[in-house]
């Protein structure tokens, strides 16, 4: 579980830690501890790029079907 911190000049989601905003820089040492935080589960990620790839077999496996069955072959 990834923890951000919410940049109150920009809104772009920081890492917990980080001393000034990534996007604009904005200080981040002094926010209050009471700050809104919002929290992202590597989990979504990991099922994210399951079905991505469960996509991707598929249509590899589809298309080879067609290219196997337009060959032809003869003796």
């Amino acid at each position: 579980m990834v923890i951000l911190l919410i940049c109150p000049e920009c809104g772009f989601k920081n890492r917990k830690y980080a001393g000034f905003c990534e996007e604009c820089g904005y200080d981040l040492r002094y926010l209050p501890q009471n700050q809104p935080t919002t929290t992202r589960s590597f989990t979504w990620n990991l099922i994210i790029i399951l079905i991505l790839l469960t996509i991707v077999l598929v249509l590899l496996i589809v298309v080879s079907r067609l290219f196997l069955s337009n060959l032809t072959f003869t003796s």
